[in-house]
């Protein structure tokens, strides 16, 4: 691939998780503007660390593409939704 491609591909892929994170962030919100709110939420419900819930989250995404690295398929979710999500949760992991 060219880096211009590839430049390119990047810059698709940043947009789309852009309008994803807004999108799916809003309903976990809950009304509140703290965007790890969900994450504080259930922290304090089960006694964890928002960053244990942030992995718990995160990991679920990474088992999703294990499974299609092994079967090359996935049967709830493309697997560019699963990557997609994945990288969006990185994104949060540098605020908790």
């Amino acid at each position: 691939m060219y880096k211009d491609d590839f430049y390119a591909l990047v810059k698709n892929m940043q947009e789309e998780e852009q309008d994803i994170l807004f999108r799916k962030g809003h309903d976990y919100q809950c009304g509140s503007d703290d965007v790890l709110a969900n994450f504080k939420r259930i922290a304090e419900r089960l006694s964890l660390s928002p960053l244990e819930v942030w992995a718990v989250y995160f990991l679920k995404h990474i088992d999703a593409i294990l499974t299609f690295v092994k079967k090359g398929e996935v049967a709830s979710e493309d697997i560019e939704g699963r990557f997609n999500d994945a990288r969006n949760y990185l994104y949060r992991r540098g605020v908790t």
